[in-house]
């Protein structure tokens, strides 16, 4: 209307439908960086919403991944 064109709809679970939300990878990657500094816990809080984000997808794969990483790093799986 008016010859303003409306944007362009987005996929459900892209990454610019929440601007300020980090993608799970970047997340992991960030998780990496803090644990080789020898943070645990901050990346274990990086890991444990980069799985909610996939559980929020329904990525069950990538969910039980993470889930795999985080109990190894607490000492509880292989």
């Amino acid at each position: 209307m008016f010859g303003v064109k409306a944007p362009p709809e987005k996929p459900i679970g892209s990454s610019t439908d929440s601007p300020n939300k980090k993608s799970p990878e970047d997340l992991i990657d960030e998780a990496r960086q803090v644990l080789s500094k020898g943070d645990v816990q901050t990346a274990l809080q990086k890991l444990e919403e980069a799985g909610r984000i996939y559980q929020e997808r329904k990525d069950e794969g990538r969910y039980q991944e993470m889930q795999r990483t985080i109990a190894v790093i607490k000492g509880k799986g292989k």
